[in-house]
C-alpha cells in the first residue's frame, strides 16, 4: 500500500518537473518570437534601404502583363507600385548595339529604338513585375528625349 506522504512527494515532484517543462517551452517560444522581431526588423530596414534607392528615381520595370516601361517610381509598399510619367520601351537596341535591358538602364539607346507616348500614373500591383533596373542619367535622358512612336 501507498502512504499519503509518498503519494503527495510523488505528485509535488512530478508537478514540479512538469512546471519545468514548461518553463522551458516558454522559454523557446520567447526565443523564436525575439528572432521573428529581429526577421522583421530586418525586413523593415531593407525596405527603408530600397526606398531610399528607388523612390524618386528612374527605373525599368520588365512587367509580365505590361510589357517593359521606363518611368518614375513615386510610391512602393509591400504589394503595390505607383509610377509616374511612364514610357513603354516597344523595341530597344543600346549605342553597342546590345538589347539587354540592364544595358538599356546603364547606356542610351539608338534611334532605331521605339518608345511610346508618356502616361502620367501608372499603378502595378507585386505579383506583376519581374524585373526592376534603376537608370543612369544618360539612359534617362537619351529615353526621355526620344520621339513618341506611333504604330503605323
Amino acid at each position: 500500500m501507498i502512504n499519503k506522504e509518498d503519494l503527495l512527494v510523488t505528485l509535488i515532484d512530478k508537478l514540479m518537473n512538469s512546471n519545468n517543462q514548461v518553463n522551458t517551452w516558454n522559454n523557446q517560444v520567447n526565443t523564436l518570437s525575439n528572432q521573428v522581431t529581429t526577421w522583421n526588423n530586418q525586413v523593415n530596414t531593407w525596405n527603408n534601404i530600397t526606398d531610399s534607392i528607388l523612390i524618386w528615381k528612374y527605373i525599368i520595370l520588365r512587367a509580365r502583363n505590361a510589357w517593359v516601361h521606363f518611368w518614375k517610381l513615386v510610391y512602393e509598399n509591400n504589394w503595390f507600385y505607383r509610377l509616374e510619367k511612364s514610357r513603354r520601351l516597344y523595341y530597344w537596341e543600346t549605342a553597342n548595339k546590345w538589347i539587354s535591358l540592364s544595358e538599356v538602364a546603364e547606356f542610351w539607346i539608338t534611334d532605331k529604338s521605339k518608345v511610346c507616348k508618356e502616361l502620367e500614373i501608372i499603378e502595378i500591383t507585386e505579383k506583376e513585375w519581374w524585373e526592376i533596373i534603376p537608370c543612369t542619367d544618360i539612359a534617362i535622358k537619351s529615353i526621355q528625349d526620344k520621339k513618341d512612336f506611333i504604330y503605323n
